[in-house]
């Protein structure tokens, strides 16, 4: 059951009439929406509901043995168990194969990898460790937890949440309902930026770059990696867009995932704008107990390489994924040693072409990294980059509308503008049912626009 889907329209209709019927009993509301997220998770296959089920359940008894021990020793001991197996499950579905193929020695096996399951997986993590670091926040009850880890609206991509956050909001006798026109406001937006942008730009350009970067020109193929930038941020902000849209219109929130990355300066203000969940995910349960910067620089450019690595791998069992990761490891460390350093104390325009500067290189590293996170293999990767700095006028070019769209997503973030997160005040004062409407009749038109078919979201795969 896609989001993108008539099927899934119903079904979220559905879930809200009841949700709204519920409100005034958070028993029952909460029954509800659990329900609803295991019909819409096991829609995709009976056997993923049940690892999703028993995930759940390990994570609420681990959390509350964490809690409850007293020992210093066996709490450790029993969070490395949780983690051990939690993170070995993640493990086999994800990286069975790449080490069967590394390695030699191991079976060929047909697995097929649960959706969402990266996301639910690091959720479950990020609980039990808070319990373990704060027993007193560890839910008693499996009703809650078991929602936390199978919200429908994020078990697919996130954001990734976090349980002080979200749990808290189904204990309300009546849940407090968010502005139902900026919900619908972000649904709109994310259907626009998926249909009309992202698929747009994978149709007609960047599937054919990662998959025959030899037919394009230098120019096509520059604007091609371009679009992949604009292609990936439109796909998973326009997910997490419907995400919060649809969490508002049952009266709960989720935390915003972006906020403008092409804007950054440096690499640090990319992941502070870029994934935020994750990013603060790693830096919370990663780099910090790794050490992160309270530590000899050597020490700490160790730990940026540790966790951007593995943030990389997070994302499939791909060496190119392992290459994405290291590469921003690479680009944070430098970013640490560097910044406030370079062009220190310049004033009017000089400071302004300085931090022009900045951005134009942290917008082509980040391209170039996205390179060989949407290459299929380090060949293809190659190939690409090699066709831009080839020179080469022979080859298709990008075509006028891609390099509009492309230069429109990238220029508004550059510029600062943030035009689609809030509802226009005019549309603000219409009543939520005449705000649908007229919401529907763009979403309608932004359907129009996109290509025929719809790819799944790119980071459904993870």
């Amino acid at each position: 059951m896609q989001f993108l889907s008539l099927e899934f329209a119903f079904f979220f209709l559905a879930v809200l009439a009841g949700a709204w019927a519920a409100r005034r009993n958070a028993l029952a509301f909460r029954l509800l929406l659990l329900v609803a997220s295991y019909i819409f998770y096991a829609s995709f296959h009976l056997g993923f509901a049940a690892l999703l089920l028993g995930v759940s359940l390990s994570t609420w008894g681990a959390a509350l043995g964490v809690a409850r021990l007293q020992a210093p020793g066996r709490r450790k001991a029993l969070l490395t168990a949780y983690l051990a197996a939690l993170l070995g499950e993640l493990c086999f579905f994800k990286y069975y194969a790449l080490a069967s193929e590394l390695t030699g020695a191991l079976p060929e096996l047909s697995i097929v990898m649960p959706v969402g399951i990266s996301f639910f997986t690091f959720q479950a993590v990020g609980y039990v460790v808070d319990v373990f670091r704060r027993p007193e926040e560890v839910q008693r009850s499996p009703l809650d937890v078991l929602l936390f880890m199978a919200f429908f609206p994020t078990v697919l991509s996130g954001p990734i949440l976090r349980a002080r956050d979200f749990i808290p909001q189904l204990r309300s006798a009546a849940p407090a309902w968010t502005d139902a026109n900026q919900a619908f406001w972000l649904i709109m937006v994310g259907l626009f930026k998926k249909v009309a942008l992202s698929s747009y730009l994978s149709e007609h350009i960047t599937r054919q770059i990662f998959s025959n970067p030899d037919d394009f020109s230098s120019l096509g193929a520059l604007v091609g990696v371009m679009a992949y930038s604009a292609q990936i941020y439109c796909d998973f902000s326009g997910y997490s867009d419907l995400a919060q849209g649809l969490a508002g219109l049952l009266g709960l929130r989720v935390p915003d995932n972006f906020d403008r990355p092409y804007k950054a300066r440096n690499l640090r203000e990319f992941w502070q704008g870029w994934h935020m969940s994750l990013s603060t995910w790693l830096r919370d349960y990663l780099y910090i107990p790794l050490g992160g910067n309270r530590c000899t620089p050597l020490r700490r450019n160790l730990n940026l390489l540790a966790t951007m690595g593995l943030g990389g791998l997070w994302h499939g069992a791909n060496l190119t994924f392992l290459a994405w990761g290291l590469l921003h490891g690479v680009g944070l460390a430098a970013t640490h040693a560097f910044a406030g350093r370079i062009g220190a104390g310049l004033e009017g325009w000089k400071a302004k072409a300085r931090d022009a500067a900045f951005w134009a290189g942290t917008f082509g590293f980040v391209t170039l990294a996205w390179v060989f996170f949407a290459a299929p293999d380090f060949e293809t990767a190659a190939q690409a980059l090699a066709r831009i700095v080839s020179f080469d006028a022979a080859g298709k070019g990008p075509g006028v509308t891609v390099t509009v769209i492309t230069l429109g997503v990238i220029g508004f973030q550059a510029l600062n503008l943030d035009w689609l997160r809030a509802c226009p005040p005019l549309l603000s004062r219409l009543s939520a049912p005449a705000l649908a409407c007229a919401l529907g009749v763009l979403g309608a038109l932004a359907v129009r626009l996109g290509p025929d078919g719809m790819l799944p979201f790119i980071y459904f795969s993870f």
